[in-house]
């Protein structure tokens, strides 16, 4: 399709049709096909990695994918898939099911006063912007175009978004001569095999002159470009506000206007929430895909810990997810409409033919049921630099918890930022509550150097967002190493809690041909890179205590350990007295701690029934410190076909001193003054929160973290053990609705309320592939005697 010189672009609005036409109402429970649309997803990734030669991205969703090389800004496959794969199915799959799909071309041109530039791509990555990446949605935009003819006296970019079943094409071009005659014309050509096609789609844009293709399935007989919906929007917490709804056609969604009222009267700062009804008609007689975008801008209250959720009308979380994007940084020297503070929260439903229906939109900042919230977003960094995929973990909503870093963008590790919880505030003289923490990062995933020491950089890497909080966070990063020989799946799981920070790992690595190395580690606390974290001593040990504690020799590049090997239950490592690099840095450290909770691997052809460690000596700059690493056996060298590695690792932030930590988490306060600043912390973690669950009715399908299969959605479980708060899930669950988990206390059975707001103290996700629903609860532990009365829970669905 062309859009021709001069031509004006079709004005593309919503029909808007009275809500009292639709024929049924549905208030709540919502209908099932609401949740048709949950199979649905959304991927994009370098093909061949951040740094390959080219450089070329895909974005593969449920219905199609693509393939454009940014080097010669050029569509090079795209077509729509005969056989969908699965979210989970995709997410390990190679590139081939994208360079199999059917060709196709895209040109872009500018006319100037008469004169006619095709326009390049300056092939730098960081020209190429990520915008939003998650479930829903993904765009990238591309800065700088340039002409192939001539100097372009415009300035041109080319943006490109994509749902699960559309992929929107925008080309902006702003002359740098005003009022100068400009064309702007973008054409796409497709293969008959594709299975799409090809509409315009008008766009408006703050001065710029727009040329815009839509690329989607085929369309109903007989319907318009946008979904025949009407919608209502009205925030009735912190404060009773209209919204504004307006259809944004380029977008291909209903943009919600969000407020950033402050907490009302009666509830702490920290228990502010926003509850907004939503009320759609569809009059339509077949189904309409209603997506949403809700949408702050200039104002984000909270944006470092924000989590958000569909709920009925009666207040039930819903399980379809939210995905969310969000962006903080800004320079005042910067002209860029994509830089912060903006936030995007995108979801989608189907409403069914002739019906009205009514749902809510909810997030929540520091606390969610009175402890604080855990999320999980796609930061944007345009405003701060590298512009390329960046995710963002918190505990509440006062700064960074942890951040990763999937393709290493900014040439340091994955695992980035690391801050402690509830502790006082860095550089500020007069230390607060309720704010950013001080930085103890970094970590790394599989590092792999090749018999020449060259670093074999992870490539293809793809992110699933499985759930994203607030009880509990489930996202995996997984590609494959340089030249396929390894694929690696690394999972990350942040738990509501109130004393400190912990998070969940599950690594999978998977070697696919022989791999000679030089220098492996499946694991680092500390990077080569990034190791923001002096620290006086390591200590070792198991569930039984303390094997040994020494000084590590710092700096070097090199190991001062090897073959360090992890026996008994539960191996840890603690490194503390922790000080910053800044001597005048303000505000309390931390130390860290890692904790093994499993362990199965084969390496070299052999089974490997324990774990390895080595301490390596890092140098960030002039900053010198040491790490610790998940280590492969001494003496091997190489890893064959069929090697493989599986492990369960707990990452730990810890507080420093009693005085530092200001946390209501009463099993904490007591203990930290005579464990402070010490391995006995870690030591604490490793022995006693590995809480022993045994089920009565039900399944238990995992302990770390607890999840058990309910039978005809009942369950019964005891727990002994365990610290603080601990997520605990019910899967395979017929509905959402009236879930009850209670506990047992003096021979009566009470029911586990830590509500706020009302019923806002549970999570749930729905699995679209066996349509059910998953229910989780974050248990207080600390009170659970070794065969006390208080240890039995049932779980049940009221009626």
């Amino acid at each position: 399709m062309t859009i021709e010189k001069g031509m004006r672009l079709l004005a593309i609005t919503c029909l808007v049709v009275a809500i009292s036409q639709a024929a049924v109402s549905f208030s709540a429970p919502l209908p099932g096909s609401c949740f048709e649309g949950c199979r649905d997803y959304t991927f994009m990734w370098w093909a061949d990695g951040w740094r390959a030669e080219r450089k070329a991205f895909c974005i593969q969703t449920s219905r199609y994918g693509l393939l454009f090389n940014l080097s010669t800004l050029s569509l090079e496959r795209l077509g729509a898939f005969e056989s969908p794969m699965s979210e989970e199915e995709s997410l390990l799959a190679g590139n081939e099911l994208i360079e199999n799909l059917p060709p196709a071309s895209l040109e872009c041109r500018l006319e100037l006063d008469g004169k006619v530039y095709t326009l390049s791509s300056s092939g730098k990555e960081e020209d190429c912007e990520l915008i939003e990446s998650g479930h829903w949605f993904q765009r990238r935009v591309i800065r700088s175009l340039a002409a192939k003819e001539a100097p372009l006296p415009a300035t041109a970019s080319l943006e490109i978004s994509a749902w699960p079943d559309r992929v929107t094409f925008l080309l902006h071009a702003v002359p740098l001569v005003r009022d100068q005659t400009c064309v702007v014309e973008l054409k796409i050509q497709l293969s008959e095999l594709s299975g799409l096609e090809l509409h315009e789609v008008a766009s408006e844009s703050d001065g710029a002159r727009v040329a815009g293709v839509v690329v989607s399935e085929p369309r109903p007989r007989g319907s318009g470009p946008a979904p025949a919906l009407n919608l209502e929007a009205k925030q009735f917490l912190p404060l009773e506000k209209p919204l504004n709804v307006a259809y944004d056609p380029a977008l291909g969604a209903h943009r919600v206007a969000l407020r950033n009222d402050p907490q009302g009267e009666g509830f702490h700062e920290n228990d502010r929430i926003e509850r907004v009804r939503m009320k759609v008609a569809n009059p339509t007689q077949g189904p309409q895909t209603l997506r949403l975008l809700f949408a702050k801008d200039d104002t984000v209250v909270g944006i470092t810990g924000l989590s958000a959720m569909i709920r009925d009308n009666d207040g039930f979380p819903t399980g379809i997810p939210v995905q969310i994007s969000k962006n903080w940084h800004h320079r005042k020297e910067l002209s860029d409409p994509f830089q912060g503070p903006w936030y995007h929260g995108f979801t989608s439903l189907t409403i069914p033919p002739e019906a009205t229906m009514e749902f809510e939109y909810t997030s929540v900042n520091g606390h969610w049921g009175g402890l604080p919230a855990v999320s999980h977003a796609q930061l944007c960094l345009v405003g701060w630099g590298t512009n390329q995929l960046w995710d963002q973990a918190a505990l509440g909503s006062w700064g960074e918890t942890i951040c990763f870093d999937p393709d290493v963008n900014l040439q340091r590790s994955m695992i980035d930022d690391v801050r402690p919880l509830m502790v006082w505030s860095m550089n500020n003289n007069f230390p607060r509550k309720w704010a950013w923490t001080n930085n103890v990062g970094g970590g790394d995933f599989l590092v792999y150097h090749d018999p020449a020491g060259k670093k074999q950089w992870n490539s293809r890497m793809k992110t699933s967002y499985r759930r994203i909080g607030p009880n509990l966070s489930e996202v995996t990063y997984a590609g494959t190493t340089a030249k396929e020989k390894i694929d690696l799946s690394c999972t990350a799981q942040l738990m509501r809690s109130d004393d400190y920070v912990r998070i969940l790992y599950h690594l999978r690595y998977d070697v696919r041909q022989e791999a000679e190395y030089s220098r492996l580690a499946f694991f680092q606390l500390g990077a080569d890179r990034y190791n923001d974290h002096t620290f006086g001593l390591i200590a070792r040990g198991n569930a039984k205590g303390l094997i040994e504690e020494w000084e590590p020799e710092r700096g070097g590049k090199r190991y001062s350990r090897t073959g360090i090997e992890c026996v008994g239950q539960a191996p840890w490592f603690s490194l503390h007295e922790g000080h910053s690099r800044d001597e005048s840095n303000s505000g309390a450290w931390a130390n860290r701690g890692l904790v093994i909770r499993s362990w199965r691997a084969r390496l070299g052809g052999r089974e490997s029934h324990v774990p390895f460690v080595s301490v390596y000596g890092t140098e960030n700059g002039s900053y010198k410190s040491a790490n610790v690493e998940l280590a492969p056996p001494p003496g091997l060298v190489r890893l064959l076909p069929g090697d493989f590695v599986e492990a369960t690792l707990v990452q730990l932030t810890l507080p420093q001193f009693a005085e530092d930590y200001y946390g209501p988490n009463r099993g904490l306060q007591e203990v930290l003054p005579e464990m402070e600043n010490s391995w006995r912390l870690v030591h604490r973690e490793a022995a006693g929160n590995a809480p022993r669950v045994t089920v009565s009715v039900g399944n238990l399908e995992s302990e770390h973290p607890i999840r058990i299969r309910a039978q005809g959605d009942r369950a019964e479980f005891a727990l002994e053990g365990g610290l603080a708060h601990a997520p605990v899930t019910l899967s395979g669950l017929s509905t959402y609705r009236e879930p009850v988990l209670e506990q047992e206390s003096e021979a009566v059975w009470k029911g586990l309320d830590q509500a706020v707001h009302g019923r806002d103290f549970w999570q749930t996700d729905f699995d679209p592939i066996t349509k059910t629903w998953e229910i989780t609860w974050n248990v207080g532990l600390d009170s659970l005697e070794p065969g006390g009365a208080e240890n039995r829970f049932r779980f049940r669905m009221e009626p």
